[in-house]
């Protein structure tokens, strides 16, 4: 997509806004001039009807809904139009890589099996794996996944082991490291901190 194409300018003030085709990446600008990507959830519609976008904005610490037809968007109250004459140029501020807990187990042992994502790239290949407890973590590199269309059964191969997880449904199935029964835990329930390949996990008191 050449996002030129696709610049939507406040009537009323000097913000501006990029959307594409359903799909394409969401851009804010509060000037016209930078533009900032935001992380979307496209809600329905198709360009020749109204149409909605649920967006997040961690540039800026808002989220708000974007509702569109043809050349017009709007947003906050603003009104948007498609531009017959864009800017050539655009100063583009990508998504940050924000890491967040995707899974949190425990062995028999006491070690932590930690699963994280980034926030805004929520797909498998984001995944990465730590095992370990306290401050003292390793990574594990994850050589597949595989999500079954049952519900959610979820198969992690790493180097060390494979990890199972039984769809939400599956009530009198257990997760396994390798042939290891395993503790299923509440991220929301620790303190974890985690940069680049170096994480800390210790419980809430």
């Amino acid at each position: 997509m050449n996002i030129k194409n696709y610049v939507f300018k406040s009537l009323t003030t000097d913000e501006a806004i990029v959307c594409g085709s359903f799909g394409d990446p969401l851009w804010y600008s509060p000037d016209g001039i930078t533009y900032y990507e935001l992380f979307t959830t496209w809600t329905g519609g198709s360009p020749l009807e109204e149409y909605k976008i649920n967006f997040e904005d961690p540039h800026h610490q808002r989220s708000g809904m974007l509702t569109g037809k043809e050349n017009l968007l709007a947003w906050d109250g603003k009104i948007f139009k498609r531009m017959q004459n864009p800017p050539s140029k655009l100063t583009l501020i990508f998504l940050p890589t924000v890491r967040e807990a995707k899974y949190l187990f425990q062995l028999k042992n006491g070690t932590f099996i930690y699963i994280s994502q980034d926030r805004y790239e929520p797909t498998h290949t984001s995944f990465k794996c730590f095992l370990g407890s306290g401050d003292n973590f390793v990574v594990i590199p994850i050589t597949n996944v595989a999500v079954l269309r049952d519900g959610g059964t979820t198969y992690i191969e790493t180097k060390k082991a494979s990890l199972y997880m039984p769809a939400p449904q599956e009530e009198n199935l257990k997760p396994t490291w390798g042939d290891e029964k395993i503790k299923k835990l509440n991220p929301k329930n620790f303190l974890i901190k985690e940069e680049k390949d170096t994480i800390t996990i210790f419980e809430k008191r």
